[in-house]
């Protein structure tokens, strides 16, 4: 993927370098256990390699990781999503917390995100926050009066919640 340089940027490698440095040790020591499975399902489906480090800020490589939202795994699916891209989930099994088939089914849905929003920033964006607040923000960004109607919006346009700024 492109790097952009901004401000933006700059502010969360500031982060992730200082104020979070153990968490970010911590994590991508234990990326090296999945790079070899993630690096080869990513250039089978000829996606971008960066996209690995989802699983960091999703999980910080954690399969037993688990959230408030009830997101479980390394791609951090919520029950939902992970039944529509095939992770079975009970009582007695997970499927989220399957490296391998969630990783599977991230890309899957990040492959889905980005046919839609033909982005991957764009993309990423949607997995964290969901398809429908991109859709809205998108919306809202061609409806402003100043906006260039000449103009498509990219995810630096848009304004989208604190956390997905930070997330992608």
């Amino acid at each position: 993927l492109p790097v952009e340089f901004n401000e933006r940027v700059m502010q969360e490698i500031q982060y992730l370098t200082t104020r979070a440095h153990d968490f970010t040790e911590a994590s991508l020591s234990r990326k090296t256990a999945f790079d070899e499975m993630i690096y080869a399902i990513i250039d089978s489906l000829e996606m971008p390699r960066d996209l690995i480090f989802l699983a960091l800020v999703e999980s910080g490589y954690k399969i037993k990781a688990y959230s408030r939202a009830k997101a479980a795994g390394l791609w951090q699916f919520i029950p939902a999503t992970g039944k529509r891209y095939g992770l079975y989930q009970d009582f007695w099994m997970d499927m989220r917390r399957n490296p391998e088939l969630s990783t599977v089914a991230a890309m899957k849905y990040l492959r889905r995100l980005h046919d839609e929003f033909g982005d991957w920033l764009m993309a990423m964006a949607a997995y964290n926050c969901g398809e429908g607040c991109v859709r809205r923000r998108i919306r809202e960004c061609k409806e402003d009066s100043l906006w260039d109607s000449t103009k498509t919006p990219t995810y630096w346009d848009l304004r989208l919640p604190k956390e997905t700024m930070h997330y992608v």
